[in-house]
């Protein structure tokens, strides 16, 4: 039975967050290596957040009406929106690197904690909102002992997905392309999945039932 619920957390887990990867990818590249753990302590961060809330949801509380995940879509469409606003000069590469949230956390003494590990989990938690709609019935279906096992599993799994976006985004191929690219790649990624995330999500059709009752 164990190795059953391993075997479906661990589906449920690649279905709901293969659009992560790209992210994660995009992340790594953009910075240097001794910033890592900073993208990785985002990602737990938002994800974990994700698991807390399914978990109270699963539980009877509720405190993001499945109407509402559609908005946090907003999140990653205003920092690429952002990135291209403020990009300026001639070496766009490089400005678009220090407009991701200022990554290299020069104004932070704290070299875990800065705004790139803030970004990162607030795109993950924008990106999961929708999860939300599935971790919350799927956990409802288990027994109150399944339950963290699942969540154990899920964790397990943001260090086996951390460490998949990273070997793939070396790839030397990759790596030209988003190098070169990168300061076009970002912000366009941001913004696509915003708007990715605001269509998945039913925002859009409560808006037009709020207008419509008007």
């Amino acid at each position: 039975m164990s190795i059953t619920l391993i075997l479906s957390a661990i589906g449920t887990f690649i279905v709901t967050n293969i659009d992560d990867i790209f992210v994660l990818m995009v992340f790594f590249v953009q910075i240097e290596k001794a910033r890592y753990t900073q993208v990785v302590l985002g990602q737990y961060f938002g994800f974990g957040l994700l698991v807390v809330l399914s978990l109270l949801g699963a539980l009877g509380f509720t405190f993001l009406p499945p109407e509402w995940t559609g908005f946090l879509g907003l999140i990653p469409i205003f920092l690429g929106f952002r990135m291209l606003i403020k990009k300026e000069g001639d070496d766009e590469a490089q400005e678009a690197l220090e407009k991701l949230g200022d990554l290299t956390g020069r104004t932070s003494n704290n070299h875990l904690f800065t705004p790139l590990t803030g970004k990162v989990a607030a795109i993950t938690f924008a990106n999961g909102g929708d999860n939300l709609g599935i971790y919350i019935p799927y956990f409802t279906a288990q027994a109150n002992q399944s339950l963290l096992l699942i969540s154990i599993v899920f964790l397990l799994m943001v260090a086996v997905w951390c460490m998949f976006a990273f070997r793939i985004a070396n790839f030397p191929a990759i790596l030209r392309v988003l190098n070169k690219y990168g300061s076009i790649v970002v912000p366009i990624v941001f913004i696509a999945l915003g708007i990715s995330i605001i269509l998945h999500g039913d925002s859009i059709e409560y808006l037009v039932r709020l207008f419509g009752k008007c």
